[in-house]
């Protein structure tokens, strides 16, 4: 009696697990159990999207102006000609982002990495939280930086 117990309380953990995998489907979320479109939307619709993943996401030509984006992961997102004037990308993950000609004055990117990101023509004047390296890349790469 003892196996067959056993053996229904396995497969009663084994069913419920398949459950709450589906449940939560790990595979396609992210941030806050959203895919990356909804997070796009939530973007678009708040001017806010901490934390979220918006990896890929084409936001080229969007004014973002104060939007918060604290944490966000931006990797190889199309952010050209964005108007990101004093928004908050602290933490956030612009590695292999296209920020050509976008307008990053007066925003915060204290502690971002920006490995690989395409900056020509991007204005990080008046940009807080730069490090002497990336300052260095930036002017290596085209970008307008402070002196």
């Amino acid at each position: 009696m003892g196996y067959v117990k056993d053996s229904l309380f396995a497969a009663a953990l084994i069913i419920s697990i398949g459950i709450i995998s589906m449940v939560f489907d790990t595979q396609t979320r992210y941030t806050y159990g959203a895919t990356i479109e909804e997070n796009i939307q939530t973007l678009l619709n708040t001017n806010s999207c901490p934390g979220c993943d918006l990896s890929g996401a084409d936001l080229k030509n969007t004014n973002l102006t104060g939007a918060n984006l604290n944490g966000a992961i931006l990797r190889g997102a199309d952010l050209s000609g964005c108007e990101l004037e004093n928004v908050d990308l602290r933490g956030a993950n612009l590695e292999a982002a296209n920020l050509r000609r976008a307008d990053l004055n007066g925003a915060d990117i204290s502690g971002a990495s920006l490995n690989g990101a395409w900056v020509e023509g991007a204005d990080f004047l008046g940009v807080r939280g730069l490090t002497p390296e990336q300052k260095q890349y930036l002017k290596e790469n085209g970008a307008i930086v402070p002196d």
